[in-house]
């Protein structure tokens, strides 16, 4: 065969593959995969691509699915049991974390943490909700001691007063990110004062600053749980610096703050949340917060991905 002929039988396998490519990605799957598999050998990967199962459909079969629990479990028809049971299994994100906002039961919720790891539980922000949730101070010192995933132990630090049980954890656990967590919460109870007293607009924005990029003042960047110490220290301030944080992250929107504001920011938005009272009054001003993190304008893919998703999470969240 000649070049000419060669390369119209390659274009002409090419073009023949985009039949298997197509009808694979109609169904959810691999289109280059098929494309590929298409133009080599074509009738046994056109059969096969027939025969798969339509990822979408079932996708939307079992949203349905979770929907139609949801109702249920609204109508008092079902136990939370069986709501959270069928929603852990589906795809979709948000009707999982929903089903996390509306679960009661700390047991449930404290399940949902220790096991975040395993075939059960993805380790996502629906596991966060959940940690956010457990609200019973010997569960929370169970999952800082026995949380499969470490990233679950270090933030449970972040809730313990006890300096009994983290002394223990900074000596016994077997990740060293979960040590550190555990010092600095030692760390920050041994140096809390009662009476915090509110540094300067500028002064605590400059502070935010340099911790959502993942500096210190001298332009080292922190071990990743130290900063848990400045966490605590920005919530110790209470409400007024909860509204510098949404203030900051506002001009992150704009796109007026230095470059990698990003690294470290997401954490300032559940900061927000923990800052800002209790109260009913306050509990209706950090929904008002979250709405205007979540409704910003902002081309800034970063501020999606850092701010608003979380946002929405927390709004989600106090929704409930």
């Amino acid at each position: 065969m000649d070049g000419a002929s060669v390369l119209g039988l390659l274009i002409g396998m090419a073009l023949v593959g985009l039949i298997p490519g197509f009808i694979a990605k109609y169904k959810g799957r691999d289109f280059f995969l098929f494309w590929l598999l298409g133009a080599c050998f074509f009738l046994p990967t056109f059969i096969a691509v027939l025969c798969v199962k339509n990822k979408k459909k079932e996708l939307k079969r079992k949203e349905a699915e979770v929907s139609g629990y949801e109702k249920l479990f609204n109508e008092g028809k079902i136990t939370e049991e069986v709501y959270l049971e069928t929603a852990r299994n589906s795809q979709n994100d948000q009707e999982r974390r929903k089903a996390i906002i509306a679960i009661k039961n700390q047991g449930l919720l404290h399940e949902i943490v220790i096991n975040a790891g395993d075939k059960n539980f993805n380790i996502g922000l629906d596991t966060l909700v959940a940690l956010r949730k457990v609200n019973n101070s010997d569960m929370r010192k169970s999952i800082a001691k026995k949380a499969k995933d470490w990233s679950m132990r270090a933030r449970a630090c972040m809730w313990l007063d006890d300096i009994e049980v983290l002394t223990e954890i900074s000596k016994n656990d077997s990740d060293d990110l979960v040590k550190q967590a555990a010092n600095s919460r030692i760390k920050v109870l041994g140096e809390r004062k009662p009476n915090n007293s509110m540094p300067s607009f500028e002064s605590l924005f400059f502070q935010i600053g340099l911790f959502a990029r993942g500096e210190t003042a001298d332009g080292m960047c922190p071990y990743a749980y130290e900063s848990m110490s400045i966490i605590d220290q920005f919530v110790a301030y209470g409400k007024d610096a909860a509204q510098v944080m949404k203030s900051y992250l506002m001009t992150c929107a704009a796109g007026r703050e230095q470059y990698g504001w990003w690294n470290n920011c997401s954490p300032l938005v559940e900061c927000i949340a923990l800052s800002a009272g209790s109260s009913d009054a306050d509990r209706l001003m950090l929904e008002a917060w979250l709405v205007q993190l979540v409704n910003v304008q902002s081309n800034i893919s970063e501020y999606d991905r850092y701010v608003r998703r979380y946002a929405q999470i927390e709004l989600d969240a106090i929704s409930d």
